[in-house]
């Protein structure tokens, strides 16, 4: 039987018209169809005083009101959305009695006895005789908390996904866009209008797009994919490695309807592991260098010494004084790549000293302009009463000879050009030195040598490379060249910045730490 049948008692089988002959009885009264109302109701008389109440009402004041004695309201306490309390006399009932009308859209908070309290939209209403005269009211109490909450909920989740630094993206199960925040903007370079209806495939570089196959497979089983490190493409075409969280989104029924997807960009990351593992690569290296380069000195010392020894004795002329001589002169190119060796390892017999740096480097420049093709002018540029810094004269030296040395080769035999040697005393930031080679912890005073030339410059995938000791764009027999410079610096203490692009030159800038409280450096001689 319908309810509409329960209600007013129609048998079953009766024709579904109403006959006017046969006038129905209701069997409930319309106090038991107020307390079957899963909704708060409750009615007053005209003064306020409460007359009845339904299940719903107790329910969600937590109490149970004395009829004829409580007034206006069924609950314990009331409160302003604001957080001020509100009188029962001000409240919506009572304001829609003593105004003799409806009161719709006032948020009142009601606190049960137990302290919980509770967001409730109140509907008072009047009710009035068939004379109009007013004789009371009915209220239904709405509790809308949780909607409430619900929404806040979504809010803040809302500004979570509008402020995060990560990606946070959403799609179909065929992989096409339904959501993008600020975060995958920034990191993607595409706006959410370029971005939402096309598919994932916008950002997935073609060689990986069969793994994205895979995540969406894996979706529709209902699994997730937890921190997966993969590659993706920005919208100017570079990579991006991100660490990537996709999770099955399902509504409510619990079918699996798309994918939220949380993309962190850690190609910084990447790059430190990178550095890390080419530095402890390096680090080893130079240790075993460093090893062989101490025993193979000390043999070249036995050797050079005998051979000069025997040119001593051998009269002359003789036949073989010519072949020792030669023999006199490798030794010395092998003693110079031992020294740069060393150098590059940190070690070798150093002889610290303060060194005046502008006087270091005219010294230097004046010695080996004879070396430099005809055509590669030198420049000078050297501030006058520098502080010292504190190293090795000789290591400093070999320094400046290999920065200018390259610099010539970069600019050519055949070509004009100008290598530029210019020193200074600047200030410096630490943030300044992020990447570079030598030091880290390089002090806020530093005395500068700046090599800079004109020659052919160097692509940045080279550039990454030239302090390698395995590296090298020149012609066999050079010596280990820039990485003797880095290592040099790193035993000095301090660092090294490149920069450089093809056709448009090179300048090396390398920063050593300004001795302070010493008034008058060691004039290098």
């Amino acid at each position: 039987m319908s309810t509409y049948r329960q209600l007013m008692e129609i048998p079953d089988g009766a024709p579904g018209m109403i006959s006017p002959r046969e006038p129905i009885q209701p069997r409930y009264s319309f106090r038991d169809l107020i307390d079957a109302l899963p909704v708060a109701i409750y009615t007053t008389d005209a003064e306020g005083r409460i007359t009845h109440f339904n299940r719903a009402a107790v329910e969600l004041s937590g109490r149970v009101p004395e009829l004829g004695t409580d007034q206006w309201c069924v609950t314990w306490k009331l409160w302003r959305p604001d957080g001020t309390r509100l009188p029962h006399a001000e409240c919506p009932m009572a304001v829609a009695l003593k105004e003799n009308r409806a009161i719709r859209g006032a948020e009142i908070i009601a606190e049960r006895p137990n302290g919980e309290r509770r967001l409730v939209l109140p509907y008072p209403t009047p009710l009035h005789d068939a004379n109009g005269r007013l004789v009371g009211g009915v209220n239904m109490l709405i509790d809308i908390t949780e909607q409430q909450r619900a929404g806040e909920a979504q809010a803040r989740l809302a500004a979570i996904v509008s402020s995060s630094d990560d990606a946070i993206v959403s799609k179909t199960l065929d992989g096409v866009i339904t959501s993008w925040n600020p975060g995958a903007e920034k990191i993607f370079g595409y706006t959410a209008a370029e971005a939402v209806g096309k598919t994932i495939y916008l950002i997935i570089p073609p060689e990986r797009r069969s793994e994205e196959d895979g995540i969406l497979a894996r979706l529709r089983r209902g699994e997730k994919i937890d921190h997966f490190e993969t590659e993706r493409m920005a919208k100017d075409g570079h990579r991006i490695w991100i660490s990537l969280t996709v999770s099955p989104v399902r509504d409510s029924s619990g079918r699996i309807i798309g994918a939220s997807k949380v993309a962190r960009d850690i190609s910084q990351q990447k790059l430190a592991q990178e550095r890390l593992r080419e530095a402890q690569k390096l680090e080893t290296v130079a240790q075993l260098a460093g090893g062989v380069a101490q025993e193979f000195n000390n043999l070249l010392t036995v050797i050079i010494g005998n051979v000069e020894l025997a040119l001593q004795i051998l009269p002359t002329p003789h036949p073989v004084k010519p072949l020792l001589t030669a023999a006199v002169d490798s030794g010395e190119t092998a003693a110079q790549l031992t020294r740069q060796m060393l150098a590059y390892a940190g070690k070798g017999q150093f002889v610290e000293d303060f060194v005046d740096l502008s006087d270091l480097v005219r010294k230097v420049s004046g010695r080996i302009r004879s070396s430099l093709p005809q055509t590669v002018e030198v420049l000078l540029e050297l501030e006058k009463s520098l502080p010292p810094i504190q190293g090795d004269p000789a290591q400093l030296e070999d320094l400046v000879e290999n920065l200018v040395a390259n610099a010539a080769e970069a600019i050519g035999e055949d070509a004009r050009g100008v290598v530029h040697l210019k020193t200074s005393l600047q200030k410096t930031d630490k943030n300044d030195f992020s990447g570079a080679p030598g030091q880290q912890k390089i002090p806020s005073r530093c005395v500068v040598l700046e090599v800079r030339d004109n020659g052919c410059g160097i692509d940045e995938q080279v550039r990454t490379k030239i302090f390698d000791p395995f590296f090298t764009t020149k012609f066999p027999g050079r010596g280990l060249g820039l990485a003797a410079v880095s290592g040099i610096v790193r035993s000095q203490g301090g660092a090294i910045k490149v920069a450089s692009k093809p056709g448009e030159g090179s300048t090396f800038r390398i920063f050593f730490p300004a001795v302070t409280g010493h008034k008058a450096a060691a004039r290098s001689e």
